[in-house]
């Protein structure tokens, strides 16, 4: 019995039987298609800055909670980059992950409007901390800080490589001055026991970082976070 081989460099062999005939099919490997969506995002989460930048938004705290000025005045923002950018989203839901989405090539990625006090030099507190880290390290979202915990038990620095960002575009109420950032290349992130991951207006920049490179500064913030949660317990414990 004779056998025809064909062997090609860029696939694989796949052997089938037929009766006593034996038939060796190529198929070719599909090839990897690889996005550019984090460079995209950053591009459009700049232009979206520059926009609220150049209408110079300020808003007057008076004698309310600068929370509630914040809340009653962010969808303002949100309303003029709906109407500027067709690849700018609202959210669906009240608890979403950001109060708007910026559509890439392949993905939508949440940012989070964050209207800031007057005193710039204050720390202001990122929101949903542990939906938020879960699915940008591992492309899942905890439902808890214990989830995330074991989430980083189990997985440690075996991060997701699917294409994950968030952004914060911060605005100074006082004097509409605009600042903007990823949680992955964001400078810095202070540590809060109780509210979690906070940033400074004043000495927010951004660096340079691949998603990887994110991830991991991620990660060591979380590390950091649960490490103060846990100190009071082991004060009163020894």
């Amino acid at each position: 019995m004779s056998t025809n081989f064909c062997m090609q460099k860029s696939g694989k062999v796949f052997i089938s039987r037929q009766g006593s005939m034996k038939t060796f099919v190529v198929r070719k490997k599909k090839k990897a298609i690889k996005y550019n969506d984090y460079a995209e995002f950053e591009q459009k989460l700049a232009k979206v800055a520059g926009v609220v930048e150049a209408i110079n938004f300020k808003v007057a705290n008076g004698l309310e909670d600068g929370r509630v000025v914040s809340w009653r005045n962010e969808h303002k923002i949100v309303d003029i980059l709906l109407d500027t950018f067709d690849w700018v989203y609202g959210k669906n839901f009240n608890r979403d992950t950001g109060d708007i989405y910026i559509k890439t090539a392949n993905f939508h990625f949440p940012v989070n409007i964050k209207l800031i006090r007057n005193n710039a030099k204050s720390y202001n507190n990122i929101c949903g901390l542990t939906h938020n880290i879960s699915r940008l390290l591992y492309g899942e979202v905890a439902a808890s800080k214990i989830a995330l915990a074991e989430m980083i038990k189990a997985n440690g620095t075996n991060f997701t490589e699917e294409p994950q960002q968030y952004g914060i575009l911060a605005v100074n109420k006082g004097t509409g001055h605009v600042k903007y950032a990823t949680l992955f290349n964001i400078n810095d992130l202070y540590i809060n026991p109780t509210n979690g991951f906070q940033f400074s207006f004043e000495k927010m920049h951004r660096v340079k970082r691949s998603q990887k490179q994110g991830q991991e500064f991620l990660l060591e913030a979380v590390r950091s976070f649960f490490e103060a949660q846990a100190l009071p317990y082991m004060v009163i414990n020894g």
